[in-house]
Protein backbone atom coordinates (compact mmCIF):
# COMPACT_ATOMS: atom_id res chain seq x y z
CA UNK A 1 0.00 0.00 0.00
CA UNK A 2 1.22 3.44 -0.78
CA UNK A 3 1.80 5.99 1.93
CA UNK A 4 0.16 9.38 1.79
CA UNK A 5 2.80 12.09 2.44
CA UNK A 6 0.79 13.88 5.14
CA UNK A 7 0.56 10.86 7.44
CA UNK A 8 2.09 11.13 10.86
CA UNK A 9 4.77 8.62 11.70
CA UNK A 10 2.67 7.53 14.69
CA UNK A 11 -0.99 8.13 15.25
CA UNK A 12 -2.41 7.44 18.70
CA UNK A 13 -5.82 5.87 19.14
CA UNK A 14 -7.45 9.21 20.02
CA UNK A 15 -5.97 10.84 16.95
CA UNK A 16 -7.07 7.88 14.81
CA UNK A 17 -10.60 8.19 16.19
CA UNK A 18 -10.78 11.79 15.04
CA UNK A 19 -8.96 11.31 11.74
CA UNK A 20 -10.99 8.29 10.57
CA UNK A 21 -14.25 8.97 12.46
CA UNK A 22 -14.12 5.60 14.21
CA UNK A 23 -14.72 4.65 17.79
CA UNK A 24 -11.91 3.35 19.97
CA UNK A 25 -13.86 0.11 20.18
CA UNK A 26 -13.88 -0.24 16.38
CA UNK A 27 -10.15 0.52 16.17
CA UNK A 28 -9.40 -2.10 18.83
CA UNK A 29 -11.59 -4.62 17.02
CA UNK A 30 -9.82 -4.01 13.69
CA UNK A 31 -6.52 -4.54 15.50
CA UNK A 32 -7.70 -7.70 17.28
CA UNK A 33 -9.01 -9.34 14.09
CA UNK A 34 -5.97 -8.34 12.06
CA UNK A 35 -7.42 -5.78 9.66
CA UNK A 36 -4.86 -3.29 10.95
CA UNK A 37 -1.83 -3.73 13.12
CA UNK A 38 -1.48 -1.33 15.99
CA UNK A 39 1.92 -1.21 17.62
CA UNK A 40 2.38 -0.46 21.30
CA UNK A 41 4.57 2.17 22.90
CA UNK A 42 6.47 1.83 26.20
CA UNK A 43 3.34 2.62 28.19
CA UNK A 44 1.43 -0.08 26.21
CA UNK A 45 -0.74 2.49 24.39
CA UNK A 46 -1.75 1.59 20.84
CA UNK A 47 -0.48 3.62 17.93
CA UNK A 48 -0.82 3.26 14.19
CA UNK A 49 2.11 3.59 11.81
CA UNK A 50 1.83 4.81 8.19
CA UNK A 51 0.92 1.35 6.86
CA UNK A 52 -1.84 0.92 9.44
CA UNK A 53 -3.08 4.43 8.64
CA UNK A 54 -3.43 3.48 4.96
CA UNK A 55 -5.46 0.41 5.95
CA UNK A 56 -7.63 2.60 8.19
CA UNK A 57 -8.24 4.91 5.22
CA UNK A 58 -9.53 1.95 3.19
CA UNK A 59 -11.76 0.82 6.05
CA UNK A 60 -13.08 4.35 6.66
CA UNK A 61 -13.87 4.71 2.95
CA UNK A 62 -15.59 1.34 2.48
CA UNK A 63 -17.30 0.58 5.79
CA UNK A 64 -20.10 3.17 5.36
CA UNK A 65 -21.19 1.28 2.22
CA UNK A 66 -21.97 -1.70 4.42
CA UNK A 67 -19.17 -3.96 3.29
CA UNK A 68 -18.56 -6.81 5.68
CA UNK A 69 -15.38 -7.29 7.65
CA UNK A 70 -14.59 -10.23 5.35
CA UNK A 71 -15.01 -7.98 2.30
CA UNK A 72 -12.72 -5.39 3.89
CA UNK A 73 -10.10 -8.06 4.61
CA UNK A 74 -10.24 -9.27 1.00
CA UNK A 75 -9.81 -5.74 -0.36
CA UNK A 76 -6.90 -5.01 2.00
CA UNK A 77 -5.25 -8.33 1.17
CA UNK A 78 -5.66 -7.73 -2.57
CA UNK A 79 -4.09 -4.30 -2.19
CA UNK A 80 -1.19 -5.72 -0.17
CA UNK A 81 -0.56 -8.70 -2.44
CA UNK A 82 -0.83 -7.20 -5.91
CA UNK A 83 -2.15 -3.65 -5.73
CA UNK A 84 -5.60 -4.72 -6.92
CA UNK A 85 -7.52 -3.52 -3.89
CA UNK A 86 -9.18 -0.72 -5.83
CA UNK A 87 -10.54 -3.07 -8.51
CA UNK A 88 -11.82 -5.54 -5.93
CA UNK A 89 -13.39 -2.71 -3.91
CA UNK A 90 -15.23 -1.48 -7.01
CA UNK A 91 -16.54 -5.00 -7.70
CA UNK A 92 -17.68 -5.40 -4.09
CA UNK A 93 -19.34 -1.98 -4.13
CA UNK A 94 -21.23 -2.92 -7.31
CA UNK A 95 -22.40 -6.15 -5.66
CA UNK A 96 -23.46 -4.23 -2.56
CA UNK A 97 -25.35 -1.71 -4.69
CA UNK A 98 -27.22 -4.59 -6.36
CA UNK A 99 -28.11 -6.06 -2.95
CA UNK A 100 -29.43 -2.70 -1.79
CA UNK A 101 -31.39 -2.15 -5.01
CA UNK A 102 -33.06 -5.52 -4.51
CA UNK A 103 -33.82 -4.71 -0.86
CA UNK A 104 -35.42 -1.42 -1.97
CA UNK A 105 -37.60 -3.28 -4.50
CA UNK A 106 -38.72 -5.67 -1.76
CA UNK A 107 -39.50 -2.77 0.62
CA UNK A 108 -41.47 -0.91 -2.05
CA UNK A 109 -43.49 -4.00 -2.95
CA UNK A 110 -44.16 -4.84 0.69
CA UNK A 111 -45.19 -1.25 1.46
CA UNK A 112 -47.52 -1.15 -1.56
CA UNK A 113 -49.16 -4.45 -0.65
CA UNK A 114 -49.66 -3.56 2.99
CA UNK A 115 -51.08 -0.17 2.00
CA UNK A 116 -53.43 -1.92 -0.47
CA UNK A 117 -54.85 -4.03 2.33
CA UNK A 118 -53.03 -7.31 1.82
CA UNK A 119 -52.73 -9.34 4.99
CA UNK A 120 -49.34 -10.50 6.25
CA UNK A 121 -50.43 -14.07 5.44
CA UNK A 122 -51.15 -13.12 1.82
CA UNK A 123 -47.84 -11.32 1.56
CA UNK A 124 -45.75 -14.18 2.95
CA UNK A 125 -47.38 -16.58 0.44
CA UNK A 126 -46.61 -14.29 -2.51
CA UNK A 127 -44.18 -16.15 -4.81
CA UNK A 128 -42.94 -12.99 -6.57
CA UNK A 129 -42.14 -11.19 -3.34
CA UNK A 130 -40.53 -14.29 -1.87
CA UNK A 131 -38.30 -14.71 -4.93
CA UNK A 132 -37.22 -11.06 -4.93
CA UNK A 133 -36.46 -11.32 -1.19
CA UNK A 134 -34.25 -14.33 -1.89
CA UNK A 135 -36.41 -16.90 -0.17
CA UNK A 136 -38.85 -19.58 -1.15
CA UNK A 137 -42.46 -19.77 -0.11
CA UNK A 138 -41.45 -23.17 1.21
CA UNK A 139 -39.89 -21.13 4.01
CA UNK A 140 -43.32 -19.70 4.84
CA UNK A 141 -44.86 -20.14 8.25
CA UNK A 142 -46.94 -23.26 8.79
CA UNK A 143 -50.24 -23.14 10.65
CA UNK A 144 -50.17 -25.29 13.72
CA UNK A 145 -53.54 -26.68 14.75
CA UNK A 146 -54.26 -26.45 18.44
CA UNK A 147 -55.65 -29.38 20.44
Amino acid sequence: MTNTPWKLARLGIGQAQRAYRMTARALRLYDEIGLVRADRDRSNARYFDAEAQTRLEWIAALRPAGLSLLDLREVLDAEDENGLGRQLAVAKLHARRNELANAIRVLETLTERLAAGFSPAEICLDEELAASAGRSTIDRPVEIAGN
